[in-house]
Order: C-alpha cells, then sequence, then structure tokens
C-alpha cells in the first residue's frame, strides 16, 4: 500500500487536546472498505507518536481538500462533538462551480436533503418531504462569462452539516462544482475544460470555534489550493 506521507506544513493547528491538519483532494478521511487504501486518520497517527490518540469528529468528502480537525485527548471529545450539534463550529468552503450567467451576489439554499434509495455511488437531492433540515449560505466573489455559461468562484457558508450539504444544493441552482462527478450536469466551454483543475474544486478553508478547554476563538485556515488560484488566474486573462 502506497503511504500518504504528512508534512509539517499540512498541520494548520496542535496544542495538548486538538490537532487540524490539510487534508490533500483524493486522500480519504478515514478508511475505506478497500484496506489497501490510505487515509488521513492512518497518516497522522503515523506522523504523531505511535499509538498517539486520535478522535474525528468531521469528515470532508473524497475530493475536498482543506481543514479537517482531530482531537488529541478523550477528554475533550464531549465538548466538540458538542460544539458540532450545536452548530458552534463555523465552516467556511471556497466552490468553483459554473452554470447560467448572472447569479446573485448572495443566495441562500435552505432545502432538506435527503439520501437517494438505492443510488450508486451514495446520491443525496433536495426533499421537502423527507429530507433534514439544511442551509447553505453562498456569495459571489467572482464570476467569468463565457457567452451562456459562467465560471463562479464561490464562498459557502454551511450552517447546518449534511452528507455533501454544499454540492446538493448548488445543484438545486443548477450549479455544478468543476469536477464534480455526481451532481450537477452540463458542460464548460471546451477551452476552459481543458484548463480547469484534475480534481473537485471543493476546499474547506476555514473552521472558526471557542476553544473546548479555554473557550478563547480559534479560527484555522488552509491555504488556497495553487491549482485554483492558477485556473481563475487563467480564465480571468480570457474574459479580457
Amino acid at each position: 500500500m502506497l503511504q500518504y506521507q504528512i508534512q509539517a506544513q499540512d498541520i494548520l493547528f496542535e496544542d495538548d487536546v486538538l490537532i487540524a491538519v490539510n487534508k490533500a483532494s483524493g486522500l480519504p478521511s478515514q478508511a475505506l472498505r478497500d484496506s489497501d487504501c490510505d487515509h488521513l486518520y492512518a497518516a497522522l497517527q503515523r506522523y504523531l507518536t505511535k499509538g498517539a490518540y486520535l478522535g474525528l469528529h468531521h469528515r470532508l468528502d473524497l475530493q475536498t481538500s482543506g481543514v479537517v480537525l482531530f482531537t488529541k485527548s478523550r477528554s475533550v471529545n464531549a465538548k466538540v462533538a458538542a460544539l458540532f450539534r450545536d452548530s458552534l463550529i463555523h465552516k467556511r468552503y471556497e466552490a468553483i462551480a459554473f452554470g447560467a450567467p448572472s447569479m446573485p451576489e448572495q443566495f441562500v439554499a435552505k432545502s432538506p436533503i435527503a439520501a437517494v434509495r438505492n443510488s450508486s455511488p451514495q446520491r443525496f437531492s433536495c426533499n421537502s418531504s423527507g429530507g433534514k433540515n439544511a442551509r447553505t449560505e453562498y456569495f459571489v466573489k467572482n464570476e467569468y462569462v463565457f457567452g451562456d455559461t459562467s465560471v463562479y468562484d464561490l464562498e459557502a457558508l454551511p450552517i447546518t452539516g449534511r452528507t455533501h450539504q454544499i454540492r446538493v444544493h448548488l445543484e438545486s441552482f443548477s450549479l455544478r462544482i468543476i469536477g464534480d462527478k455526481v451532481y450537477g450536469s452540463g458542460r464548460l466551454p471546451m477551452h476552459v475544460r481543458g484548463i480547469a483543475p484534475r480534481r473537485m474544486c471543493l476546499h474547506a478553508q476555514s473552521l472558526s470555534f471557542p476553544h473546548p478547554i479555554s473557550g478563547e476563538a480559534i479560527e484555522i485556515i488552509a491555504p488556497k489550493p495553487e491549482e485554483f488560484t492558477t485556473f481563475l488566474n487563467r480564465i480571468a486573462k480570457l474574459c479580457r
């Protein structure tokens, strides 16, 4: 099995009870059914002292990069779990999506989300009758227009924490994250598609929360992926 090696620069925050890592796109957050596939949890255990305790309280989709928070002590597990449960951990994502031009600068998705039965791979959809309450706030940072298609650099704030929430809610607005092979429809213009990153363009940019022991306000930021910056710079020039 090819093992992923965490580097010092991947550690975004660490103290006696918490550690946060910048997860790479394509690396699972935890073990999959395929035991030959490495994952972030195992990689972080190798990085730390052998046998060190790690508690995983949330996950990112396989192709999503960015901040993942772990506990290093069982003593704070209940408090960190409560922070997630009570929506006291505020998440901020960057997404690069495409769809029809002229989306408003701010828009909110409030549709409940439910699993699609017998879907493979597992899908979720907006379902007002049987779904769980969900809310995502979106902010358009930049729009790049290519005829009847726009590419949007978005900030997404998931107020709730449903599986695939950001992706499902964008699909409800007929928007598709670049590289998402599960949600959304349509294709990028050929000249844009050829320079797009070869990954899903969704990045968990930051987590903000009160420290479970001290109460101090903590903000953990994962740097913007270089491939996002390169792509956005290139399409900005195409729009001139």
